[in-house]
């Protein structure tokens, strides 16, 4: 695997995908408890099972009326497309063009 490629992940095939951080601002939700959690998870891989496996969930941050959502995805189109069908914004998106952490300090 190149160096850019190591920058997005391998999933459907060994398809390399980019990586995507979608803030949604959503009131309330950090005071989602048990069943309304689920509910929330399960009509979100609905959609996402519905368009394919051209974009995926990984995880989400929940802080005070927003998630911060990592996805992989082919294309910006198809995170769009899974904010339609599941009623959850995409208030914004951006394309992630490298990971940065701490062992890179040691070159």
């Amino acid at each position: 695997m190149s160096s850019d490629e190591s920058n997005k992940m391998l999933i459907n095939k060994n398809q390399i995908m980019p990586i995507y951080i979608i803030e949604r601002e959503v009131p309330g939700v950090e005071k989602l408890k048990g069943r309304d959690r689920q509910a929330a998870a399960q009509k979100s891989v609905r959609a996402l099972r519905d368009i394919g496996p051209e974009i995926q969930w990984v995880h989400s941050y929940v802080s005070n009326d927003k998630t911060h959502c990592v996805y992989v995805s082919d294309n910006e189109d198809l995170i769009i497309d899974h904010a339609k069908r599941s009623g959850f914004p995409a208030n914004k998106i951006t394309k992630i063009e490298y990971l940065l952490n701490p062992v890179d300090a040691e070159g």
